[in-house]
């Protein structure tokens, strides 16, 4: 008789769980911040070391990125040259230089919050070489340099990164790629190989979602 009452006991207390399929605390799934279309977008600083030059390339980068899987995505930079370092302070390789790349990344982002990418992106490059910098170190000599031509080079770019998804909205990130192309003019072809490094805030949504609602 005893018996009977501990086990219908149990049966109210548990059934109610079972029936609204709610999970006790311990047992509860951290939710996913980052999943198939989320739009993650962003924009900070950049350093860049040219391998070619041995200059250092203060970059302003932008990029958006949409995930049309959970672990994969398209994503778009720019950057855009706000200052360049050479060892030869009288030396700046480039008056401008600016790039666009886009391509698809793969994320190895298991629960939605940690997420360590690697991707590939062609791209291109803008760029003008300041040759009057580097050749025309004679002030009295009146000599007379033609500008160099604005040239559009096309490039390739490896990247890795890892992005922390903090909560619904904000994202901690840092981003690495490799750069890889030619610089040719009508004075002469250049290297523009590269090393460059982003970290900052980013932010995010599910604009699956959002357009979805709107739909309705």
């Amino acid at each position: 008789m005893l018996n009977s009452f501990f086990v219908s006991a149990q049966t109210v207390i548990t059934t109610p769980q079972e029936e609204s399929g709610y999970l006790p605390f311990h047992a509860a799934i951290p939710p996913r911040w980052v999943n198939e279309g989320t739009l993650r977008f962003q924009g900070t600083l950049s350093a860049g070391r040219m391998t070619g030059f041995k200059t250092t390339n203060i970059m302003l980068h932008g990029d958006i990125e949409y995930y049309f899987e959970n672990n994969l995505s398209v994503r778009s930079d720019i950057y855009y040259q706000l200052d360049s370092k050479s060892p030869n302070e009288l030396i700046e390789p480039f008056k401008f230089y600016h790039n666009l790349f886009t391509g698809l990344e793969y994320h190895f982002n298991e629960n939605g919050k940690s997420d360590f990418y690697i991707g590939f992106q062609p791209g291109l490059g803008l760029g003008q070489r300041d040759y009057v910098a580097l050749y025309d170190t004679c002030s009295t000599c009146n000599l007379e340099f033609p500008a160099a031509t604005k040239t559009v080079s096309p490039l390739i770019s490896f990247n890795t990164g890892y992005t922390y998804f903090a909560s619904r909205f904000f994202n901690l990130f840092v981003h690495g790629r490799y750069i890889w192309g030619m610089h040719s003019d009508n004075y002469t072809s250049a290297s523009l190989g590269e090393f460059r490094i982003s970290f900052g805030l980013g932010f995010h949504f599910n604009a699956k979602k959002v357009f979805r609602r709107k739909s309705f």
